[in-house]
This record gives structure tokens, sequence and C-alpha cells, in this order.
């Protein structure tokens, strides 16, 4: 599914290298880091080792979560109803070893139980038929659907941008049912292209996916086919050497 590559590794001790390969500031403080160096491997589906990328939380496997969620919006000027949210009408997710091998994935409509009115410009944007709402499921079920593919502590919660955590946190509290994600798990992609890139502006999907050459597949805006080909961009950058670990340790360091 996506391609293969195998890393060495080395380590340094400095907080300067530490600065310059997180881009963050240590305030002196020394860190060990993992640096990860890459070839181009025979071009085999799936063959990453634990020793390249594959490690993460605690010495532990980590596996990927990749989702996207499509979800209602509110724009016009006036007549916006009191307490609306965003509430999910599509999910789409797939599952990923630490190889890259997909090894679950789940796709649903989800009927918007507070405010279906509002819901057709998003059911325009996102091309979703009434055909297909007839066959939404009930946004508790969808959660159940999360929570059979999703371990927490053994799973990053991979997203494009900070949106799909805040829309599927905010619909657990309006339906008064525990959110199963851990915000620990949560990996940022776009922040993390952001900052890999050394931008000052976030980039899309769709852009992201061109720029890397990772060969998109499907529909943008269609929940499935977005978190398909954010994996895709996942394991391209995990291929140039970008690593969770890495990342998610230097968020922690600037939130500290």
């Amino acid at each position: 599914m996506y391609s293969c590559c195998e890393f060495n590794s080395r380590f340094t001790n400095t907080a300067e290298s530490t600065a310059k390969l997180l881009r963050i500031r240590t305030n002196g403080h020394k860190n060990m880091v993992k640096l990860i160096y890459g070839y181009h491997g025979p071009g085999l589906h799936g063959c990453v080792s634990r020793e390249t990328y594959g490690y993460t939380q605690r010495g532990k496997t980590m596996n990927y979560f990749v989702i996207d969620f499509e979800f209602t919006f509110y724009k016009r000027p006036v007549g916006r109803p009191r307490g609306f949210f965003n509430e999910i009408i599509e999910a789409g997710a797939v599952l990923l070893d630490s190889r890259g091998t997909e090894t679950g994935r789940m796709h649903a409509f989800v009927k918007p139980h507070f405010y279906p009115k509002q819901a057709k410009d998003a059911y325009d944007f996102c091309m979703i038929t009434e055909k297909e709402m007839k066959k939404a499921i009930e946004f508790p079920e969808m959660v159940r659907q999360i929570s059979a593919l999703y371990t927490p502590g053994n799973c990053y919660f991979v997203t494009w941008g900070n949106e799909d955590f805040r829309v599927l946190d905010t619909g657990c509290q309006r339906h008064g049912i525990e959110n199963p994600v851990r915000r620990e798990d949560c990996l940022d992609l776009a922040l993390a292209y952001r900052l890999w890139k050394d931008d000052s502006f976030t980039t899309g999907l769709k852009a992201a996916a061109e720029e890397l050459d990772t060969g998109s597949e499907g529909l943008w805006h269609t929940a499935y086919d977005d978190a398909f080909n954010t994996g895709k961009v996942l394991f391209k950058l995990l291929e140039k050497g970008w690593s969770p670990e890495d990342f998610l340790t230097a968020q922690a360091l600037k939130n500290q």
C-alpha cells in the first residue's frame, strides 16, 4: 500500500543538534533524539522494521489510526441557531500498522442529530446524497466503530489539522458519551508538515500530497479518501526521516 524504505539510526545528546532537528528552543536541556537517515528499499509493500519508524511512545510499537470527518457548518451572516455546533456527517478511517500495512478500515455516513436542517450546505460541499444519508448511522454507533479500531495508548490518532478531534470531542460532550480518543495519542499531521517544511502557513492536504508526489487517489473532501491520502502523506514523511516521537517531543517542550 505504501512504498518501502529502511533506515539506519544515530543518536545525539547535544542541545544544539536537538534544536536543529526539532526547530525548537531547548533552554539548555540535553535531549536524546533519534536521528533517522534513509535509503529507498527494493519496492516491497510494507517492509518497514520496528527499528525504523515503528517505535514510538515509551518504546512501544505504535499503529496509526488515520481518520477524517466531514461535518456541518454555518456561514450565513444571520439565522445561526442558538448553541449550533459542527456535527459529523461522514467518517472515514484506515488503521495502519507500523509497516504501513492496512489492518482495518471504516466508513459511515452519520445523522446530524441536533441541527439537521442546517446540514444541506455541508451535504452539497461533500457531495453527499439523500440516498446515502438514508443509510446514515447515529453518532454513538460511529463512536463505537472508532473504538473497535482505535486502541488508546497503542495507536496514534492521525488527522490533517486539529478540527477532527475537536468535532469528535464536542459531539461526544453533546451526546453525553465518553470520547474514546486520548489527546496524548493525537497527531496533527498538518502541523507536523508545516514544521517539517519550516513554513509560516499550513498547507492543505491536496497540496501536500502533490508536493510529496504521493499518488493520491479518490475524491477530495470525502472522508475515507481523505483519510487514505493522509496515510500516504504520513508514510511519505516517515520515508524522508520525519519522526512522530520527535514531533510530539517538540510540542511537549513548546507547551511547557
